[in-house]
């Protein structure tokens, strides 16, 4: 049974979760291949796509530029698409973003929608109308190197850092709201905010530039799940993702995993995630993003978080459910049963 993996295309430009969502899934499909060996899973060749002998299609997007290439393929090839939308459908007055129509006709032409959380699918329900039963939560998670100790100091000789930082993973956007966390910071003179990523717009990273000075600095993309990037994780003195929503961000589960204290958004589906092991704010108030800052200071360090991610959030436990997903929408179980 073949399946294809596709995103749209300049996803990769800048990479972010969905990226990596898509390509963890690919990983974890391959490693338990003895579990279901007649899956054949590939990444879309728009140069050579193997139409006529795809059983399934796994779009990791609901961008409005998809909806022609996804309307192609199922009203003329008739290939059943799952869909990963890998967005938040919060605030109700996002319709009022012009783009409403397009994102609800790409989930109504899906025949399975995938989301990553509870929260997220009773949100989708309410906002899109769709029945629950057209869509499969299947959790973020993380890979099974984040549980193995790295040493801090491979990090800070590298990029020659020596007092105190707060770590982000993300790419600079307004979402991930690195700006306001920085107005936040000046609170906390001593302390500086290391962001690894991309740059989604330009404008907003000169902006947290002039808003940071020296408590700002960029370091480009490392390799998921790479030493170094560990290394950075074991360094910090907390992970920070204070962005206007989250689901839960796969960057925030794996420095949960590597035993970092944890300061989070408490919009989207990051309760569902971390409990009572992490500390929420508001990001859109600066005085609660002060408050959590200094409350995750004082915060002890534990691996109650880790245990609990190593539980039920590794991308080799959650593939087991995306497989039977593919099975039922197949109507094969890929499954070797003994």
């Amino acid at each position: 049974m073949n399946i294809c993996l596709n995103t749209y295309p300049s996803a990769f430009a800048v990479p972010g979760g969905g990226e990596q969502q898509l390509h963890f899934y690919r990983e974890a499909i391959l490693r338990g291949q003895n579990k279901w060996p007649s899956l054949n899973i590939e990444l879309f060749d728009q140069w050579h796509p193997k139409l006529n002998d795809t059983q399934l299609m796994h779009y990791f997007s609901c961008m409005p530029s998809s909806l022609d290439f996804l309307n192609v393929m199922k009203a003329k090839h008739g290939i059943p698409l799952l869909i990963s939308p890998n967005f938040w459908p919060e605030p109700e007055n996002w319709k009022s973003s012009g783009v409403y129509d397009d994102v609800n006709a790409i989930l109504w032409l899906a025949n399975k929608i995938v989301v990553n959380s509870v929260i997220e699918e009773e949100a989708l329900v309410r906002l899109c109308h769709i029945d629950s039963s057209r869509i499969a939560v299947i959790h973020n998670a993380v890979q099974d190197s984040f549980f193995t100790p790295v040493d801090p100091e491979l990090f800070r000789k590298k990029y020659n850092i020596n007092g105190p930082f707060i770590l982000n993973i993300g790419n600079v956007e307004p979402r991930k709201n690195q700006f306001a966390f920085l107005k936040a910071l000046k609170d906390f003179p001593d302390l500086q905010l290391i962001t690894i990523g991309g740059v989604r717009e330009l404008w907003y990273l000169n902006a947290c530039k002039e808003e940071g000075g020296e408590q700002f600095r960029l370091i480009d993309p490392l390799p998921p799940g790479s030493e170094l990037l560990r290394s950075a994780i074991a360094g910090c003195d907390f992970f920070a993702m204070p962005s206007l929503r989250e689901t839960p961000s796969i960057a925030s589960l794996e420095a949960g995993a590597a035993g970092a204290k944890i300061l989070t958004t408490d919009l989207g589906s990051t309760t569902e995630y971390f409990q009572d092991y992490a500390d929420y704010v508001n990001p859109y108030d600066t005085a609660s993003m002060s408050e959590g800052i200094e409350k995750t200071l004082a915060r002890s360090k534990n691996d109650d978080l880790s245990l609990r991610i190593r539980e039920l959030y590794r991308w080799d436990v959650v593939v087991e459910k995306l497989v039977d997903t593919y099975s039922g929408l197949i109507g094969t179980d890929l499954r070797v049963r003994n």
